[in-house]
């Protein structure tokens, strides 16, 4: 795994030791990141905090779970007091998964086709992508209740070849959007006159 800076300085460059890494995400106590990934041995995923600042060896953070297998990202979301990471499940669920190894509790009101993206300033609420459908939608999702709030749509400038709005990041108000879509273009060509 490399950590690259985004100003001045210099990459960090760890073994994790790990079998595959999925996703991970800084941690805003310091020089650590929290890990989806698989051992060496395999099986399923489990969330790993590890520390940059030294060589040791990430430490599992959570039970194992079935995390969402896509060609896409799937997002690691991480709640603002970096105590709980959010999840997409391989059933299209999301799940709360505490980062003291507690039990994982599943989220009410998830769509099928949704991944979270962000926390909102509100620590109840987290934005939720739904990319299954262009204007894509994103939502303000309360965990606890699964009341939604439409927020935002999505829709290309030329959404002429657009299959898919491939991921989305919020201001932490919410108020502007960054996002990136896939679009597949051709021609078609007219022969006349072949034998």
């Amino acid at each position: 795994m490399i950590a690259m800076p985004v100003g001045s300085g210099l990459q960090i460059s760890r073994d994790t030791g790990l079998g595959s890494v999925t996703a991970a995400r800084y941690l805003d106590d310091g020089p650590r990141v929290t890990i989806a990934g698989r051992g060496k041995e395999g099986g399923r995923t489990r969330l790993y905090t590890m520390s940059l600042a030294d060589s040791a060896p990430p430490q599992p953070a959570t039970e194992e779970f079935d995390y969402a297998a896509s060609s896409d990202r799937q997002p690691l979301v991480i709640s603002p007091d970096g105590r709980v990471a959010l999840v997409s499940l391989a059933d299209g669920g999301m799940a709360l998964l505490p980062l003291d190894g507690s039990k994982a509790r599943p989220v009410k009101g998830v769509r099928l086709g949704e991944v979270p993206i962000q926390w909102t300033l509100d620590p109840k609420k987290v934005y939720v992508l739904d990319k299954s459908a262009i204007p894509a939608r994103i939502s303000a999702l309360n965990i606890e209740t699964g009341q939604r709030t439409l927020v935002h749509t999505i829709t290309p400038r030329d959404s002429a070849g657009v299959y898919g709005v491939a991921d989305a990041v919020p201001t932490p108000d919410g108020s502007a959007f960054a996002y990136s879509y896939q679009q597949l273009l051709s021609d078609l060509y007219l022969v006349r006159g072949l034998r």
